[in-house]
């Protein structure tokens, strides 16, 4: 009867701390989780603030629309 006692509370503290363990494995693999997606959220937060930049219009884009709405109008002149 001792002896499975013994058996029994030794399985007990074998599971408790293998159960400890685990919970640690998960908080870490959490952690790690959470700064990857900290990582990735930055570096999305920058593509699309260069992507924004590369669709701002430059003075060369703002000089040939500035020409071609002028062309277009003496063309359309033309043509009246």
């Amino acid at each position: 009867m001792l002896d499975s006692t013994r058996m029994i509370t030794n399985f007990h503290l074998i599971t408790r701390a293998q159960s400890e363990a685990d919970i640690k494995d998960l908080q870490s693999g959490l952690e790690l989780m959470n700064q990857q997606n900290k990582q990735l959220l930055a570096e999305l937060k920058a593509q699309n603030t260069k992507e924004k930049r590369l669709l701002l219009p430059t003075s060369s884009h703002q000089q040939y629309v500035a020409f071609t709405a002028k062309l277009n109008k003496q063309y359309n002149s033309l043509n009246d």
